[in-house]
């Protein structure tokens, strides 16, 4: 298992990344240069995803508005700016979200349902 290595893991919770395989919501990944050896599959579609190595600049949103440059390399998912791919990270955060084991349960149906067909069953943004 890898540790959490990086700054923005926050932001996302309780997720994080065990065996080169990010959590099911996860298709951005930013640890320290070095940390991380490819290939790394994206939690959401299970593709390789792309790297780029030794980047310099903000990791995050926050980053960026604090003027915070740091070296590290990034993986993200070839896909993530696809409809179906931010319609499936949608819904299983809804899925996460509720306190409903029906609603959570119809929630991850359709995000495998759009994930075998990859189509978007509805425009997300």
């Amino acid at each position: 298992m890898i540790k959490r290595i990086c700054r923005h893991m926050f932001l996302f919770g309780d997720l994080e990344m065990t065996e080169n395989k990010l959590d099911d919501r996860m298709y951005r990944y930013t640890p320290n240069v070095g940390t991380v050896n490819g290939p790394i599959h994206c939690g959401v579609c299970g593709d390789v995803m792309n790297e780029e190595k030794d980047i310099v600049g903000a990791r995050s949103f926050y980053g960026a508005m604090a003027g915070i440059k740091e070296h590290y390399d990034l993986f993200e998912c070839p896909n993530h700016k696809e409809n179906w791919h931010r319609q499936v990270v949608a819904l299983r955060r809804r899925a996460a979200e509720t306190c409903s084991a029906r609603l959570e349960q119809v929630f991850r149906e359709e995000a495998n349902e759009i994930l075998e067909t990859r189509k978007a069953t509805k425009v997300v943004y």
